[in-house]
């Protein structure tokens, strides 16, 4: 996140690192919904080509339960970090809410790249966003 401060010095200085630096919730809810949603939509390949267990394996050996199981409480903690973003974008802080608003995005973001399939590593699932994005004309009157 702090490479993120690059090319935002009207909003990042000093002061924002040192917040930055003392890990709010902001920053460890984005990390978790990071490496939750990639784990939920990749640890099935993951695990065909021999990769280290996911969260989700993880979880299963820790506590005894189904795959089913551990998807559905990992995905309690993606909501539950999602409660910790929103709890740090409307509880005052010393960082700005440009800042904020810009930790909340990339969270964001890992949703809709992993929210059918790790799109991350098999980006062809994104170019219909991409297209949506940039070539499709919005239609501005029905």
């Amino acid at each position: 996140m702090a490479a993120s401060f690059l090319g935002m010095e009207e909003v990042a200085g000093g002061e924002e690192y040192e917040w930055l630096k003392s890990n709010p919730k902001i920053i460890k809810a984005g990390n978790m919904i990071g490496r939750l949603m990639n784990d939920l939509a990749s640890h099935e390949d993951e695990q065909k080509r021999g990769d280290c267990a996911s969260g989700v394996e993880c979880y299963m050996k820790q506590y005894d339960v189904s795959e089913k199981k551990a998807i559905e409480e990992i995905q309690k903690m993606d909501v539950n970090a999602w409660k910790d973003i929103n709890e740090d974008c409307m509880r005052p802080t010393n960082a700005p809410m440009l800042l904020l608003q810009h930790f909340a995005n990339l969270p964001r973001v890992t949703e809709v790249v992993y929210a059918k399939d790790d799109a991350y590593t098999i980006p062809l699932s994104l170019k219909d966003y991409v297209a949506l994005l940039y070539i499709e004309q919005v239609p501005l009157y029905e």
